[in-house]
């Protein structure tokens, strides 16, 4: 063997690694952090896709093996500034999903210098890797929206027919506040003075670090380009929801009823919108109901209904991800009293 050849294998034997390695942090992500096992099965499974295809060709392990020479590679020692730095989940999957598919390009081209027939199998790879890139970076995205304070409180807007711009005031109240997350649900206003609403409250939120969620209405929820939807009885499916978006979004099951006919869908969505709830377990779900409908679901579980700033800490101790305050501000002078309340509540939740 020449010494191209050596080289060649040297630089196979590399990328192989770069590829694996990319990959590993990929499938962990998935796996520890999301929890997502078929994402988690389809990593692992293209990443001993990989090393299958150098097993193909008799001998050719070896020869990658006996070329390495790490202590020589020029970077060895070598670091960029953004190597040294991680600001978040996000850059970790971009960068070593970039890693991965640059590593994997590199094995496809130099193959067909000394075994042109693996290309093709390296570039199908390639190919998977973008998708799985997509599928990993929509986890992302939906971590980001159901997480930190955008999870905790959160503030269910009904009915805001003729609010128009006074919208903006009281969105920014409410998140100026605490609140996390805004759920826009109206089932009166026609579509154009609709979405003129969500439009305004959107423009609140992006500048306030708060997630907004589209009640029933997903073609308005992806025009306005909102974090998620919340999805009622009446609505289309969970899986519809995500084959319509696309997986753009964080998609909700709003569920109600009287404890113990709640129910677990079997459509897997982000999170559960859950309510009414009641503290006498009376008229609505207690917190006992809400502990065993939190153990079954196993995603956030938001509840609503009911929550005052004396009965908040009992929903969080028994396992509520956040609570949610529903306002119908149709009159607007009385919306400075749900403020009011919801600025006890917000002050009881930081104690949890």
């Amino acid at each position: 063997m020449n010494r191209f050849q050596d080289d060649v294998h040297r630089l196979l034997d590399a990328n192989m690694n770069r590829a694996v390695e990319g990959i590993r942090v990929l499938e962990e992500t998935a796996r520890m952090l999301f929890d997502d096992s078929p994402l988690t099965v389809r990593l692992k499974d293209v990443r001993h896709e990989l090393v299958q295809g150098v097993k193909k060709v008799d001998g050719l392990e070896a020869r990658m093996m006996n070329a390495r020479e790490s202590v020589r590679d020029v970077l060895r020692d070598g670091e960029t500034a953004s190597e040294k730095n991680r600001r978040g989940i996000g850059e970790i999957v971009r960068a070593n999903a970039s890693r991965s598919q640059e590593a994997v390009r590199s094995l496809e081209e130099y193959v067909k210098v000394v075994y042109p027939g693996l290309s093709e199998y390296f570039k199908r790879i390639r190919f998977e890797l973008y998708d799985l890139e997509k599928e990993l970076f929509t986890r992302v995205r939906i971590n980001e929206t159901l997480g930190g304070k955008r999870l905790k409180v959160w503030v269910i807007l009904n009915s805001l027919k003729g609010a128009g711009e006074k919208i903006t005031d009281i969105v920014a109240a409410s998140a100026d506040l605490g609140a996390g997350s805004i759920v826009y649900r109206d089932r009166e206003t026609g579509d154009r003075e609709f979405i003129c609403l969500a439009e305004h409250i959107i423009s609140v939120c992006r500048n306030r670090d708060v997630s907004v969620f589209i009640s029933g209405r997903v073609d308005a929820a992806l025009y306005v380009c909102a974090d998620g939807v919340c999805l009622e009885n009446d609505d289309m499916t969970v899986g519809a929801c995500r084959i319509v978006t696309g997986g753009a979004c964080a998609v909700g099951s709003v569920v109600s009823g009287v404890f113990p006919e709640l129910s677990i869908g079997e459509d897997n969505p982000d999170f559960y919108l859950l309510g009414p709830v009641d503290t006498m377990g009376e008229e609505g779900i207690s917190p006992g109901h809400l502990s065993d409908f939190v153990r079954r679901a196993r995603i956030p579980v938001i509840v609503s209904g009911g929550i005052t700033s004396d009965n908040v800490e009992s929903f969080f101790e028994n396992g509520a991800a956040g609570i949610a305050l529903e306002a119908e501000p149709e009159r607007f002078d009385g919306w400075k009293r749900d403020l009011g309340r919801l600025s006890a509540i917000v002050e009881s939740v930081k104690n949890v």
